[in-house]
Parts: C-alpha cells; sequence; structure tokens
C-alpha cells in the first residue's frame, strides 16, 4: 500500500515522449530508492516471523513501530524534487 501512494507522486509528462520521460528520471529514481526502503523493511519482517514461536503485544507493538516509519517515506519523497 505504501507503494502504491509513493509510485502516486510521479506525476504524468504532458506528452508521451522519450524526451518528456527522461525529465522524469528524478522521480523513478527517487520510487526506487523508496521501494528498496519498503522491499528491506519488509524482507526483513518476513524474516522476523519466522523465529517468532508466538505473537504477544511486544510482536504487535513492534510491528506497528515499522509501519509507522514506513508511512513517513512518501513523505519526504514528495519534497525531494
Amino acid at each position: 500500500m505504501i507503494i502504491t501512494i509513493i509510485v502516486l507522486e510521479i506525476p504524468l509528462p504532458d506528452n508521451v515522449t522519450l524526451n518528456s520521460i527522461l525529465n522524469l528520471k528524478m522521480y523513478f529514481f527517487s520510487y526506487f530508492v523508496s521501494f528498496l526502503l519498503c522491499y528491506n523493511f519488509w524482507n526483513n519482517h518476513q524474516k522476523f516471523y519466522e523465529y517468532i514461536e508466538n505473537i504477544n503485544h511486544q510482536v504487535i507493538w513492534l510491528t506497528g513501530a515499522i509501519l509507522f516509519v514506513l508511512s513517513f517515506i512518501p513523505f519526504p519523497d514528495k519534497y525531494n524534487h
């Protein structure tokens, strides 16, 4: 869901030419970096749950904290351009 919000920040070009798409290269680069960051969090989160035998309140709060951090990724991404 966060990736969807990030990709919506990429503006549509006025006309579909190679030059107009290349003018958006910083948006695409920013999306790529944000995607890698989200993927890294998700991948580590999946590995984390391989070692969890039971889910308690600490695990739920940790997951909430991770989601809280991830929810801020679109904010600086928007003002990067």
